[in-house]
């Protein structure tokens, strides 16, 4: 069978794209932030932090690793704002409340210490269509310290030794991770960047190993960690001065000293943590479960009432007999399906109402593909339904051939496929030109996604229906059987 082109090759170059399109602004512009994304890379690496970092230093390593001399960017998180200006990342520093959100909060990164793009972009907003009140349950942590720190003693991952990931949870781990409600310690990994183009630019991430739960506040302190030379490493002035109580007229630590005495230190302290060893310590909270998947489920439920009481119409558009060896009937056709988006246009937003929630926006039309397997035809007789979800920006073709037509036609499945909205090979040039115009806008085509989710239970709750209709049928048996 002769080898389609993968559409998420075309995808990936679209984000290698992106990875070399995004810098930091110059060190001598309010927008300071490390963007996450070297600018370029002569040996096609990519640094967690920048091209350019906060101190001002080239990414090839030419400074000399000391801090600017300008004074800090308000809008950076103060806890080690000479090495970058977002980390550490997730952190509370960055929820703001909000009382019109499910948990009181929004996280709200200010323009000063977004990412910025090269070449006049603009400074990367995501909240521009994704609202949070929190922060993700599977959050990467990401932390920077000053120097090159030695690995030797994190809980890193290794395939053949996975037992050495509960070193997270040891006494002595460097690394801690826990759940402030109720001194739960987190099993997590943790390394070093390995993309990172010098040593001292080397972020450290932790990766937990276990999905964090909704609203909780998490507490995370580093401590013990050595330099390459051996030497403890000094955490930076700014979370020096918070931990030490050291008098400070930055607005920004003096907001963040009672939560950090009544929540943050004793949580750490009860883990095994002393405050005085720590050194980089701070709180993230997660989201809320409704915020996360509340139109998901609003959705689903009114999909659920209308596909009730209006059953979908469904329209042949043409049949195949006998495409390959595995194949009997090759069935097109369409349904009629409640729209939930503000058209069915590639990155359609969802509908709302006046009152901000999911709403039906009338109905639209999706096509569909069937195969009946030449097994199920030569039986005769009504076969189970498998509904197949495509690849990464594939799409319903891949049900007509390869390894599904096979596994149909050996088991005896009727196999039907639908294009799976925002995440199928039609949606890749809105993607792309989002990413490389306006990366902020990026993350919409997940809005089509919650409508691909109401395409797939129509098919899939008009079964009888497709029983009924003569493609399906032989000799006026059902080659479908709708109870399964």
């Amino acid at each position: 069978m002769r080898r389609r082109p993968q559409p998420s090759s075309l995808l990936t170059t679209a984000l290698f794209a992106l990875l070399l399109g995004l810098g930091c602004g110059d060190d001598n512009s309010t927008n300071t932030a490390d963007t996450g994304l070297a600018d370029t890379a002569t040996d096609g690496s990519a640094d967690v932090m920048a091209d350019v970092d906060a101190s001002g230093d080239a990414a090839d390593g030419s400074g000399d690793g000391s801090a600017d001399s300008s004074p800090p960017v308000a809008p950076c998180n103060p806890l080690a704002e000479e090495l970058d200006c977002l980390l550490p990342f997730p952190s509370d520093f960055f929820l703001k409340s909000d009382a019109s959100l499910p948990s009181g909060h929004r996280v709200v990164i200010p323009e000063g210490a977004l990412p910025v793009p090269a070449r006049g972009r603009g400074p990367l907003d995501f909240s521009r269509t994704v609202t949070s009140d929190g922060f993700s349950p599977g959050s990467q942590i990401l932390a920077m310290l000053p120097g090159a720190i030695d690995d030797s003693s994190l809980a890193t991952y290794a395939p053949r030794e996975p037992e050495k990931a509960l070193r997270s949870l040891d006494a002595n781990s460097p690394t801690l991770l826990v759940q402030v409600s109720n001194g739960h310690k987190v099993a997590h990994i943790a390394e070093l960047d390995a993309r990172a183009p010098r040593p001292a630019r080397q972020a450290l991430i932790i990766r937990p190993l276990e999905r964090l739960i909704a609203g909780e506040t998490y507490a995370v302190g580093i401590s013990l960690l050595r330099d390459r030379d051996g030497s403890l490493i000094e955490p930076s002035p700014g979370f020096k001065a918070l931990r030490d109580g050291t008098p400070s007229d930055d607005a920004r630590l003096i907001a963040a000293r009672e939560t950090a005495d009544a929540v943050l230190f004793p949580a750490l302290a009860s883990a095994g943590k002393e405050r005085s060893s720590l050194q980089l310590a701070w709180t993230f909270t997660v989201g809320s479960d409704e915020q996360i998947r509340g139109d998901l489920l609003r959705i689903r439920g009114l999909a659920i009432e209308a596909l009730r009481t209006t059953p979908p119409e469904i329209t042949i558009d043409s049949v195949e007999f006998d495409t390959s060896a595995r194949v009997g009937r090759l069935i097109r056709g369409r349904i009629t399906v409640p729209l939930f988006l503000e058209s069915s246009e590639l990155a359609a937003a969802i509908y709302r109402g006046a009152d901000g929630r999911a709403a039906q926006n009338g109905t639209t039309e999706v096509p569909f593909v069937a195969v009946i397997p030449n097994s199920v035809v030569a039986s005769g007789s009504p076969a189970r339904l498998l509904q197949y979800g495509h690849g990464f920006f594939g799409n319903s073709d891949e049900a007509t051939e390869g390894y599904v037509t096979e596994f149909a036609d050996r088991f005896g499945f009727v196999v039907i496929a639908m294009n799976w909205w925002g995440m199928s090979t039609d949606d890749l040039p809105a993607l792309i030109r989002d990413i490389l115009n306006d990366t902020s806008l990026a993350l919409r085509f997940t809005d089509r996604v919650h409508q691909a989710m109401v395409n797939l239970m129509a098919i899939a709750g008009a079964r009888a229906a497709l029983a009924e209709l003569e493609p399906f049928r032989l000799d006026g048996n059902a080659l479908v059987d709708p109870s399964q």
